[in-house]
């Protein structure tokens, strides 16, 4: 199916979430694209996550970690929640009348919080303590250092120069492409476009840093993770055999022995999957154990990995943030923290 570009596409994509979530929802545990998500026999222990500050929770869209220790929490009512050591806030984004955040935020180098307002075609940095406005980048347009539906935001800090960052940005209304821009907000390049080959994007819904600075995409309508350069020379495809279904967020990390893990959030199949470097399938998630009930994932949209390894999942469907209890890594093969239940 051919798609129009600009607002139509935008509308297509939001009414076809809207109505996957409506139509779909006794099979979304199967995968509405066909494929079961089979169900572990060991359910991992996990715990709710409640915000902090003054303003409820409304469905979670996306997180981030910092390596200081705060989550930040996206919900679709345009808020933002930020839990930390000793610490908490919520906050409104300041204008959502035509919509909330659809991609993943991430903390920069220097703890600010870099959010896509994506309906409104810029590049928040906020104080993540306040909510106030640091910062604002890009505006409407397709031209250089412009936006149509900006989405997923990563920032890393270049080596031997302290004071430097560069943001790299998504989009997906008239350009899927990414953005690189310097800590003042100036466009540095430009790399991808809209197709399904190796280096085009079609909805990248989460950019994320490793350790060795290969930038993590969510090539979510691709149904695919591409890793990436700071210059977009594509290292890795990982497909899942294939079986990947809207893949919205992904985490890596690695193994015991040092081998490269992802972990991937599918929205379509409503599971995590693990994934080696190669895209094979490891192993696959769709329930854990919650308050000594067994509970399933529904459309889940966000993840995330704390500095403790553990796994943060925006349930979305449901209207929570779940905590894994089990480290991200004792998941690949059943195992359990002592202690936990």
């Amino acid at each position: 199916m051919t798609l129009a570009r600009g607002h139509s596409q935008r509308m297509w994509i939001e009414c076809t979430s809207v109505l996957a979530l409506a139509f779909c929802l006794p099979a979304l545990l199967a995968g509405c694209g066909g494929e079961v998500a089979e169900a572990s026999p060991d359910l991992p222990p996990a715990m709710a996550v409640l915000p902090a500050g003054s303003l409820p929770l409304a469905l979670p869209r996306a997180l981030a970690a910092s390596p200081a220790g705060d989550l930040a929490i996206l919900d679709d009512a345009g808020r933002v929640h930020v839990i930390g050591e000793g610490r908490g806030a919520s906050f409104p984004l300041p204008d959502t009348r035509r919509g909330s955040p659809g991609g993943s935020p991430c903390f920069s180098p220097g703890r600010d919080l870099l959010v896509a307002d994506t309906h409104h075609h810029r590049v928040l940095r906020l104080d993540p303590g306040s909510g106030e406005v640091l910062q604002t980048i890009g505006e409407y347009g397709n031209g250089d250092g412009q936006f149509i539906y900006p989405l997923g935001v990563a920032a890393r800090r270049l080596e031997g120069t302290p004071d430097r960052e560069e943001i790299f940005v998504s989009e997906y209304g008239g350009d899927d492409r990414i953005q690189v821009f310097d800590a003042c907000g100036r466009w540095l390049r430009t790399f991808g476009s809209r197709g399904s080959a190796e280096g085009q994007l079609d909805r990248a819904t989460c950019l994320l840093f490793d350790d060795e600075g290969l930038l993590w995409v969510s090539d979510s309508c691709n149904h695919r993770i591409q890793v990436m350069d700071g210059d977009g020379r594509v290292a890795h495809v990982l497909d899942g055999e294939g079986t990947l279904r809207y893949p919205f967020a992904v985490a890596p990390t690695r193994d015991g022995k040092g081998h490269r893990i992802a972990l991937v959030i599918e929205y379509g199949s409503s599971r995590l999957t693990a994934l080696d470097a190669e895209g094979r399938v490891l192993r696959r998630i769709d329930r854990f154990t919650l308050e000594g009930r067994k509970v399933s994932l529904l459309g889940p949209r966000g993840l995330a990995l704390d500095r403790e390894q553990e796994l943060l999942i925006a349930d979305t469907g449901n209207g929570r943030v779940l905590r894994v209890l089990s480290p991200a890594l004792d998941l690949l093969h059943g195992e359990r923290r002592p202690g936990t239940p």
